[in-house]
């Protein structure tokens, strides 16, 4: 009988990390295709939407990635929540992508919103103006 082997092969699918373990004994596959596993069967409902931001103030034309997750009724990562979508209460100010880089268009206040369903939360953006490093007359 074959010495069992063991391999370990990591794919990340976007956010989520899968890894598969599979034995190698008496023939059985090491290579496990994660092509039709569907992590999630079905979406349900965030009960809440946690956003964290590296920044609350950037400069003018300055991007800030902010982050924002789905959460259950006890505050953890709900995988199977539904997408997530970002919008800024004044896209002059600052304007977010699909993925929630702000990037800050002119100096003012806006606060940026992630919903995921019915559940959402806000943070508070400051832009400011580029600082001038100096101006020199002759």
């Amino acid at each position: 009988m074959p010495t069992p082997r063991a391999a370990l092969r990591v794919l990340t699918l976007g956010a989520v990390t899968a890894v598969v373990l599979a034995a190698a004994a008496c023939g059985v596959p090491t290579d496990v295709d994660l092509g039709d596993l569907d992590l999630c069967p079905k979406t349900v409902p965030a009960r809440g939407v946690s956003m964290q931001t590296p920044d609350s103030t950037l400069g003018v034309g300055l991007t800030v990635q902010v982050t924002a997750y789905p959460v259950d009724a006890n505050g953890v990562f709900e995988l199977c929540a539904l997408s997530l979508q970002y919008a800024s209460s004044d896209p002059a100010v600052a304007m977010v992508s699909s993925t929630g880089l702000v990037t800050g268009a002119s100096a003012g206040s806006a606060y940026i919103r992630a919903n995921s369903g019915s559940a959402r939360d806000s943070i508070a953006i400051k832009v400011v103006a580029a600082a001038v490093a100096s101006v020199g007359m002759r």
